[in-house]
């Protein structure tokens, strides 16, 4: 069976969200009054999920729900629409249908938008609370940098991002209660606080500082750079304790 054909249509002036829970006079989708069968869309998407629930072993009750989630999502469908994500879950969920399995289909077809925010945007929102509003527009600018990748950095992992956020974020709530922007601390605020720390933690704490006030250097939002040319130190080594016969027995 081969997909809808799309042809040119004039693309909307604006989005407007719709809502699948509301069919006119009725408060529940009837499918022998409201769905379209006809429709291509539905057509080709019941066909995809056919596919993909012979492919994964979609038990019986899961083929069914999917079905009537996509007849009642996809019976009014035109071209050039697009389904999102928070449309979907208010009128499959209170109707007990699957919204993962529907979405699954609905994105093979082509025509989904996930636009759930992301675990990373929601953390950055929280962690940086407390910060001065100067402070907390470079931290997350430089977060999302590390995130997403840049023109000439890759993105990093998640947890490194985080890592070096949690490290780091004491001592600019300390600074935040001082200073307005990161461009008014100093090369001594630097050392003051690397004093506090040592090892392992004073080498991971300066590698974050440092990360961060060269993203703000770059962005122009600070004119010179404190962590410059300080070093990060020599980590001594554990000291290797000597073991006796009995114990290396």
């Amino acid at each position: 069976m081969p997909p809808p054909a799309s042809g040119w249509r004039q693309p909307p002036l604006f989005e407007a969200h719709r809502d699948f829970t509301d069919f006119t006079d009725f408060t529940r989708f009837d499918r022998r009054k409201h769905a379209r069968l006809d429709n291509p869309w539905l057509a080709w998407a019941r066909h995809v999920a056919h596919r993909l629930g012979e492919a994964h072993g979609w038990p019986r009750r899961v083929r069914l729900d999917v079905d009537r989630a996509l007849a009642i999502v996809l019976s009014g469908h035109m071209a050039g629409e697009v389904l999102r994500y928070s449309e979907l879950f208010p009128a499959l969920r209170s109707r007990g249908l699957s919204v993962e399995r529907t979405a699954e289909v609905l994105d093979h077809v082509g025509i989904f938008h996930d636009d759930r925010p992301s675990s990373f945007d929601q953390w950055l929102e929280r962690k940086p609370d407390g910060l001065a509003a100067g402070i907390r527009r470079d931290v997350e600018a430089w977060a999302r940098l590390l995130h997403d990748g840049g023109p000439r950095s890759h993105p990093r992992d998640v947890h490194t991002v985080w890592g070096y956020l949690n490290r780091i974020r004491p001592v600019l709530l300390e600074w935040s209660s001082r200073y307005d922007h990161l461009r008014e601390v100093a090369r001594d605020d630097i050392l003051s606080h690397l004093s506090t720390v040592h090892g392992s933690q004073r080498k991971h704490t300066l590698i974050a500082l440092r990360s961060l006030f060269t993203r703000a250097k770059n962005n122009g939002t600070i004119f010179k750079n404190p962590t410059s040319r300080i070093r990060v130190g020599q980590q001594e080594p554990g000291v290797i304790q000597p073991l006796d016969p009995g114990h290396v027995q």
